[in-house]
């Protein structure tokens, strides 16, 4: 998926790293929109794997739904009732996925592929999940994939320390004992990295 814009420079570079990836990307920064894009790309994934589609489908509709979101983004706003930008994302992809699957009605049947056609012609809402159960699961996929981005910013123990509590959920004195620091160390390294997430992640989630 190419970037919404093609110039690259140092203010952008700065802008990347000072500014939450909705404002960046909003402006056009080249590297926000390619953690934009790494960051959620794990959870679209997700949404077409659920909704029946395979790999190759999966890589078209993730490429049409970013499209989508190049083309939406700069009149983006969370509403007054929550709408994060990871609502705004799946009603995207939801809608994509349906009219992929009205689209599959209206060809003939493969050989050999009826019931998987009927199947996908059957579906309304291809992404009816139970929300309650899916929510921790697709937040998940979200915090890995920033957490991963985010963790070249930071000294390799930093990194470490906060991915072994935060990610792998192991107490802070054993995570200490495991790297040779401080138990105040692995809290201020945790905290250190969850400010600068929370920065990267404003406005999205």
């Amino acid at each position: 998926m190419q970037s919404p814009g093609s110039a690259s420079n140092s203010e952008n570079s700065q802008q990347a790293t000072s500014l939450s990836l909705l404002l960046s990307a909003r402006a056009q920064d080249p590297q926000a929109w390619e953690r934009l894009v790494r960051i959620y790309t794990p959870l679209v994934a997700y949404w077409c794997r659920q909704a029946g589609l395979d790999g190759a489908d999966t890589q078209d509709l993730t490429q049409e739904a970013f499209t989508a979101v190049v083309r939406g983004l700069p009149t983006f706003e969370r509403d007054g009732q929550g709408q994060s930008f990871r609502g705004w994302l799946r009603t995207i992809v939801r809608h994509r996925l349906i009219d992929r699957f009205r689209a599959a009605e209206q060809r003939p049947l493969a050989t050999g592929g009826t019931e998987h056609h009927r199947q996908l012609a059957q579906v309304h809402d291809p992404l009816s999940l139970d929300r309650a159960t899916d929510e921790p699961l697709e937040t998940g996929l979200v915090f890995r994939a920033a957490v991963d981005i985010i963790r070249g910013e930071f000294e390799a123990l930093t990194a470490e320390a906060f991915w072994l509590t935060t990610v792998d959920s192991h107490s802070p004195a054993d995570v200490a004992t495991q790297l040779g620091i401080t138990t105040n160390a692995v809290y201020k390294a945790k905290s250190r990295v969850l400010r600068r997430l929370r920065e990267v992640l404003e406005g999205l989630e």
